[in-house]
């Protein structure tokens, strides 16, 4: 019996020591895929849509999925270092090395990847002040060449070449990177015809200052931000001391609870806030739109609707011109947009807006969308409507 009890521990040890050597030499194998899909370039392509969505943690993963499968797969590793950069983290450019190294022994396609994924590290260095605009701008160029040398007709150094020109505020060399890729027409089509369109418009609307380029790429603009545009790209202090019309109280705000009031008294919660030197001078010309709320605050980080934003800019129109009456120009008649009735508290503003081309309705449907969020191409669009419509420069 006690033969038998310290064999089985004999047994039961040597189990566990294989169990440990086994486990041990697993952390260095690479894992066995579990099915077709389980495979690096998945992992990697699942990555890849997280990194886009702003997902990092999720990309890591992926990416890890990925190099378990193949511990130096060249686009996981260089993924891997978007992710780091996207962290704030300095080292983010020698893991991209390490990728570029692994790639040696691979075909070009794979060996492109390190250098893409260079463009997304240096436009995230770049994003954090780790990288001067100089520097960001002639990195970028050579990084290109280099991978377009290994796939000359690939999408995806065109497609994030023109991501890192939109970072750097660059809008028209990145008009030039999405119109290439789809001339190439191999992947990225839909994605790249957006951000063209975006850049087209941008460019179209000419923004004068950095501060209406960062705008531009917004994709609700808030309470804050359109302080800021109407003081930078359209110069407030040019039409409101000039014409000086107090409007206060004349037309009914689309927020009913917002109000104007004393702006000589300290306002609630804007104290803080970057932009808060912008907010104090539209709330000291009483813009119409951007007026405070009963208890002293602004809400400066509230997003603008379409309705607020075309009783701000006919707001604009008014004091400009010192022309009452377009205040109360459609009011009362019958009302032309469907989605508005022609008693709602900002109908006569968007047809005043929407008549000279300042704000647009649906071309199809007529609808002008009251209650959708304005984006900052929108606003910027419409603020040069508004330069032209009253020859303000």
């Amino acid at each position: 019996m006690w033969f038998q009890a310290a064999k089985r521990l004999t047994i039961l040890a040597g189990v566990m020591l294989l169990a440990l050597a086994l486990g041990g030499c697993g952390s260095k194998q690479p894992r066995v895929p579990v099915g077709v899909m389980d495979s690096p370039a998945h992992h990697f392509n699942n990555g890849l849509k997280f990194l886009d969505e702003g997902n990092a943690l999720m990309a890591d993963r992926e990416f890890d999925l990925a190099l378990s499968i193949e511990a130096e797969y060249p686009p996981a590793l260089a993924g891997k270092g978007v992710v780091m950069a996207m962290n704030g983290n300095e080292d983010a450019l020698d893991l991209v090395d390490d990728a570029r190294d692994a790639a040696d022994d691979w075909g070009p396609e794979v060996r492109m990847w390190p250098e893409v994924m260079e463009l997304r590290v240096l436009t995230e260095m770049y994003s954090a002040r780790m990288l001067s605009r100089e520097d960001f701008l002639e990195e970028i160029v050579d990084i290109q060449e280099e991978a377009l040398e290994m796939a000359p007709h690939a999408p995806q150094p065109y497609f994030y070449m023109g991501e890192a020109y939109v970072r750097a505020l660059e809008f028209g060399p990145a008009e030039g990177q999405f119109h290439k890729v789809l001339l190439l027409a191999k992947g990225y089509e839909a994605r790249a015809e957006k951000r063209w369109r975006l850049v087209q418009d941008v460019n179209r609307a000419a923004p004068n200052t950095v501060v209406g380029k960062k705008i531009a790429l917004v994709e609700a603009l808030t309470r804050a931000d359109l302080a800021a545009l109407m003081v930078e790209e359209l110069d407030v202090d040019k039409f409101y001391t000039r014409t000086d019309i107090p409007l206060a109280g004349e037309f009914v705000e689309p927020v009913a609870d917002q109000m104007i009031l004393d702006t000589t008294l300290a306002v609630t919660d804007i104290t803080e806030h970057p932009l808060r030197a912008d907010i104090e001078k539209v709330l000291h010309y009483e813009v119409k739109g951007l007026g405070l709320y009963p208890d002293r605050s602004f809400h400066p980080d509230e997003p603008v609707t379409r309705a607020e934003a075309a009783m701000i800019f006919e707001d604009v129109v008014v004091r400009s011109t010192g022309r009452l009456e377009l205040a109360t120009q459609f009011i009362g008649q019958e009302s032309r947009i469907p989605d508005m009735r022609g008693d709602h508290p900002a109908y006569n503003a968007a047809m005043l807006n929407v008549t000279r081309g300042i704000m647009d309705a649906d071309i199809r449907t007529g609808l002008f969308r009251p209650l959708d969020t304005v984006s900052g191409i929108e606003a910027l669009l419409a603020v040069k409507a508004l330069r032209r419509e009253l020859s303000l420069f």
